[in-house]
């Protein structure tokens, strides 16, 4: 199980004593190659320049100049990447899922489509699904009772439970002559972790030949 801090650790951190030593066991597990100190910290508790430097060398080993602010924060990247190494802890970096939408829906308010979907989430390898509401946070929603759209995959870039995939997301529709119109769902995660877009099988009714963009941003919200 992936160790947790209470507090920040490092520059201008709370500096806990017990986060300080889950810390710096946690550095000292690293191998050097990886970003791990060259000589062991001592684990002391105390967040003094070695372990202050000792986290910026792995935060610029493998987040570069932009993510080494010689800081780990509980639930931030550099605590996660730590435990990739912890001893006898195997992190998977990422969960594969498969995702559909079902049919469109419009609302037409003021002689205007106002889209919204549903989407089935499904994580490959337990089986175990999740359906989501893509659209205004405060319209009416209830749980669909089949999907007919195809199925495509992403891919998260840290483990997600199917029931962990709230986030903004964007649809976009891009038209071009003389090809079906091609849907693009693009979500990010409201934590600091992004889940990769993914290009979906989907495809709208034709809607003229013109090039047209249609951006359409909403929320990716849980159906309870």
């Amino acid at each position: 199980m992936a160790r947790q801090i209470l507090a920040s650790v490092g520059a201008k951190g709370v500096n806990r004593t017990d986060d300080v030593i889950t810390v710096q066991d946690l550095l000292n597990n690293v191998p050097e190659k990886e970003g791990g100190p060259k000589v062991k910290l001592k684990i002391d508790g105390i967040c003094g320049p070695k372990t202050k430097s000792a986290i910026q060398n792995f935060q610029l080993k493998h987040f570069g100049w932009a993510g080494a602010d010689s800081r780990v924060d509980p639930n931030k990247q550099t605590l996660a990447k730590l435990n990739e190494f912890d001893s006898g802890n195997i992190i998977p970096t990422g969960v594969r899922f498969q995702i559909r939408r079902n049919w469109d829906m419009p609302f037409i308010t003021n002689t205007q489509e106002d889209w919204f979907w549903y989407f089935e989430v499904v994580e490959e390898v337990s089986g175990s699904s999740a359906i989501y509401y893509f659209g205004n946070r405060n319209r009416p929603r209830q749980k669909p009772t089949a999907f007919v759209g195809r199925w495509s995959s992403f891919v998260t870039r840290i483990p997600y439970l199917p029931t962990g995939l709230e986030c903004q997301a964007s649809y976009t529709t891009m038209h071009h002559p003389g090809i079906a119109p091609t849907n693009l769902l693009n979500l990010n995660l409201l934590t600091p972790v992004s889940i990769t877009g993914f290009r979906s099988c989907l495809f709208f009714a034709a809607e003229g030949p013109e090039k047209r963009t249609y951006d359409m941003g909403a929320e990716f919200i849980l159906v309870k």
